[in-house]
């Protein structure tokens, strides 16, 4: 369940709100990331959740192929880090694609979801928390 909580968290909290916050009426919207700076991460969230999907019933695989995709994926990552601490938000398709992903991702974590090495190759994704 850990690891589920933790997907979520991350299809939820951390990559579609880089700054989730609504703008009061008197304040100014936060900026979203560019079309390509969006691209770039739903194409990474793509990879984990494939990742997950496809190695749902074998756990090191799955892990393995985490580490492989945030490996290979590092700028993207600490672009998302960077847009996150500027406030910048994905936009709402985004953010819808990845919702979509997590649902697809939750049914596949079901013998996994506990599993220590998986868990700490979804730790490397994150983004600094919530703000």
């Amino acid at each position: 369940m850990k690891l589920v909580r933790m997907s979520i968290a991350i299809a939820l909290a951390v990559a579609p709100s880089f700054a989730h916050a609504k703008a009061a009426p008197d304040k100014q919207a936060p900026a979203e990331v560019t079309p390509n700076e969006a691209r770039e991460w739903l194409a990474l969230f793509d990879k984990v959740v494939d990742a997950v999907v496809v190695n749902k019933d074998d756990c090191t695989k799955m892990a393995g192929t985490i580490n492989a995709v945030v490996d290979a994926n590092q700028p993207t990552i600490e672009m998302a880090k960077d847009a996150k601490a500027k406030g910048k938000k994905l936009p709402a398709s985004a953010q819808q694609h990845m919702l979509d992903g997590a649902r697809r991702m939750i049914g596949s974590l079901d013998k996994c979801g506990h599993d220590d090495a998986v868990s700490a190759a979804f730790k490397r994704i994150d983004l600094g928390g919530r703000k």
